[in-house]
């Protein structure tokens, strides 16, 4: 079976059998026209042989209908003869809207494929843009997955303020730092809050000296629920001309554990002093004891114990 779309690829063949359906018509229908049928019907299909096939089967389809016409439908039948000067406008009539409308339908159908064949390209383009977003948007947020990642494991956290759209933005290690659900709304006060009374107006007076263009480096210790943390902030800022605070970067460092560890060092530092210091008053003490053995005449097997009372360095000796 012949399918309509090899007509419409075919558009010569399907030129054809509409001229010739329409000749047909026409015929069958004369008695109803009378002796001058309606030349026009041919423009329909025209109009679809030039949308399909372009200029030159619209042109094609001109002719064809108008030597069909002048042969099979004006008098004298079976003639290409045109005695009626009537009939000789008709058929130049024909020609005239069949060039006409092949023109313009042409124009119109190659300015629909143009317009087309851009959408088709712009699709194209944007489905590029939104691969090339999309991967974009995966990259960042792995890139955002990894800086929360070593943030997580270094403990330090990262803030950014923006005054000319009154934003104040934590990342997550900060959030985790202070202890702050993520939807708590930001503020330099909340901030201040947590700080350590102790600490706070030297916070404050730190942040104040960097509003003016000074370093802000500062160690301070947080009260986070019933602990206390220590934190190293630093940051950059951007002031106008005016010391306004434009923009801001900082970072937020939890050291607790480094305070810890070197608390404990401390400790044990100062523990190893006071061992150091009483080395030489224990060996006086074994020497004392050494002589008053001697004295008393206690053999080398008769064991002897030396206990320290931590009042004052003094010892007492006693037999066991």
């Amino acid at each position: 079976m012949i399918s309509g779309k090899y007509f419409i690829s075919n558009i010569y063949i399907a030129a054809v059998i509409g001229t010739a359906a329409i000749l047909f018509i026409l015929k069958e229908l004369q008695f109803v026209f009378g002796g001058s049928p309606p030349l026009l019907f041919f423009l329909v299909v025209i109009t679809f042989t030039a949308w399909h096939g372009g200029l030159k089967a619209g042109l094609f389809f001109t002719a064809l209908a108008t030597v069909a016409s002048d042969y099979f439908l004006l008098e004298p039948y079976g003639s290409f003869y045109v005695g009626q000067a009537s009939e000789i406008l008709r058929i130049i009539f024909l020609i005239t809207l069949g060039v006409i409308s092949s023109l313009v339908i042409t124009r119109l159908h190659n300015k629909e494929k143009q317009v087309l064949q851009q959408v088709i390209e712009r699709e194209k383009q944007l489905k590029q843009e939104i691969s090339v977003r999309k991967q974009a948007e995966a990259t960042l947020y792995k890139s955002q997955q990894d800086l929360n990642h070593a943030q997580a494991v270094a403990h330090i956290g990262s803030w950014r303020i923006d005054v000319s759209n009154n934003a104040l933005e934590w990342s997550d290690e900060t959030f985790r730092i202070f202890d702050v659900p993520k939807d708590t709304p930001l503020t330099y006060q909340l901030f201040l809050d947590f700080v350590h009374p102790a600490d706070r107006q030297l916070v404050d007076a730190a942040w104040t000296s960097a509003l003016t263009g000074k370093p802000y480096d500062i160690k301070h210790r947080i009260i986070v629920g019933q602990n206390v943390k220590w934190v190293r902030e630093r940051a950059e800022l951007e002031v106008n001309e005016q010391g306004a605070l434009l923009s801001g970067f900082g970072t937020a460092e939890d050291i607790t554990d480094i305070k810890n560890s070197q608390k404990a060092l401390r400790q044990e530092r100062a523990f190893l002093r006071q061992v150091i210091d009483a080395v030489p008053s224990v060996i006086s003490a074994i020497l004392i004891m050494g002589k008053y053995s001697k004295s008393k005449g206690y053999n080398n097997n008769k064991p002897l114990t030396l206990m320290r009372l931590a009042c004052d360095k003094d010892f007492i000796f006693y037999e066991s």
